[in-house]
């Protein structure tokens, strides 16, 4: 097998390997695998981890105008700096995580372009723009193919969003501001504080996930192969979200997560490495057509299997899960989509349902869709000068149901068109769901 290159990669593989797992066992745990289970991941990007370096970083010039960080003493942030005009605040809080003001960094006046080298650091991170003198332009703070946030007219610091823990540039771009302007940026690493819900002392089942709540949950003890754990009815719309990770440089095609509600078998998962283990599990996870929880106890089983259903062991393993209660869902194509989300560091309220054949979009605003079967294109167009067509990637829906890729954040003053093309059925149908920030 062909070791996956990057994260999209590693999705699809162990999609794939999971068509061999259901494969291997019964005719009747089969059946129990519905087509209908919908699987939403709202994962931050470049989830890449590596050994967190002490002390507090600065940040110096080095050549070719590129900013990157040096170490220097906890001391250094004794008293809150001041970049681009703005007075920081030592600690931010972002969906219930902490922050902890880590480097700053900030351009010369009237400087049109600006870019910031990120450290590989163990846990996500958020960053902060600041800008000043920006008149009638914007400054646009770009992480590779996408636009995070977005900063114009006077003097402002912007809300902090996700940018990853691994190493790599991101760069502030100004368009048609003063010659004065200035812009900042301000990186904040996630402290060991974790926010209330179910943890295992290094994850956390957050309490709440946008609008959807935990009902209940558990984490397996160190040698476990399997867990039970149970939650009380009524649960009438629900999602049960899961975390695996294995020990080795690389995720294991050969072992995954089995999970069983009631006895009934309800979905399977991979399993990522523990260097790469996702500390906000309950952002994704699989919600069932037409399987309340009734009134009573209902019981959630996980065991680690083999590539032939058979239970095995591994050291070191660390899984998980838990059960949310969803908010209010509305029905499109015949599949319910929730009506708030979260979504890069906020939630978001559904505001629109439009066709996806030529949806003109104006920002602030989050774009999902609704598709049916197939192999999709979809297309991001902007409108506005200084912006750039989005990068998004095709979307695969083969399960004979309808499915919901996420399109992206369209920043306040862009405007973008979206169509998602089917290329052998023109008249397949496809919707766009248009979610604007709550509050």
């Amino acid at each position: 097998m062909t070791s996956p290159t990057n994260l999209d990669d590693l999705r699809a593989s162990l999609t794939a390997h999971a068509d061999a797992f259901t494969e291997s066992v019964t005719d009747a745990e089969a059946a129990g695998r519905s087509a209908s289970l919908h699987t939403r991941i709202r994962r931050a990007r470049n989830r890449r981890r590596g050994a967190l370096a002490g002390g507090v970083a600065a940040v110096v010039l080095v050549a070719g105008g590129v900013y990157a960080a040096a170490t220097l003493p906890d001391s250094h942030h004794s008293s809150q700096p001041i970049i681009a005009g703005h007075t920081l605040d030592k600690d931010v809080d972002v969906t219930g995580f902490s922050y902890r003001l880590a480097e700053t960094a900030q351009s010369t006046p009237g400087q049109q372009r600006f870019t910031l080298r990120l450290p590989k650091v163990a846990q996500d991170r958020v960053i902060e723009l600041v800008s000043t003198g920006l008149g009638s332009g914007t400054a646009t703070l770009r992480d590779g193919d996408t636009d995070l946030a977005r900063a114009s007219g006077g003097s402002r610091v912007a809300r902090p969003v996700p940018v990853g823990s691994d190493k790599h540039d991101v760069t502030v771009v100004l368009h048609d501001a003063g010659k004065d302007a200035q812009v900042g940026l301000a990186v904040y690493d996630r402290d060991q504080t974790l926010p209330p819900g179910i943890a295992d002392g290094t994850a956390v089942f957050r309490q709440n996930v946008g609008a959807s709540s935990l009902v209940g949950g558990a984490w397996a003890q160190p040698g476990q192969s399997s867990l039970s754990f149970t939650v009380t009815g009524p649960v009438k719309r629900w999602r049960l979200s899961d975390a695996c990770s294995l020990p080795g440089s690389k995720p294991s095609m050969d072992v995954m997560l089995d999970e069983k509600v009631d006895g009934k078998p309800f979905a399977g998962t991979g399993c990522d490495t523990l260097a790469e283990r996702d500390l906000d599990p309950g952002t994704g996870g699989s919600q069932p057509d037409h399987w309340p929880l009734g009134p009573g106890t209902h019981t959630v089983t996980l065991r680690l299997v083999g590539h032939k259903g058979h239970p095995v062991n591994v050291a070191g393993a660390v899984f998980g899960a838990a059960v949310y209660r969803l908010s209010a869902q509305k029905v499109v194509q015949g599949m319910p989509v929730d009506l708030q989300i979260e979504a890069n560091g906020r939630d978001w309220l559904l505001d629109q349902v439009i066709p996806a054949d030529n949806a003109q979009i104006t920002g602030p605003a989050y774009v999902d869709a609704v598709v049916g079967p197939g192999d999709w294109r979809p297309v991001g167009q902007h409108l506005t000068a200084g912006d750039r067509d989005m990068e998004i990637a095709g979307t695969t829906n083969q399960t004979g149901s309808v499915g919901e890729p996420e399109l992206g954040e369209v920043l306040a003053g862009s405007t973008y068109r979206f169509w998602l093309k089917h290329p052998r059925d023109p008249a397949a149908k496809a919707t766009i769901l248009v979610y604007r920030p709550a509050g």
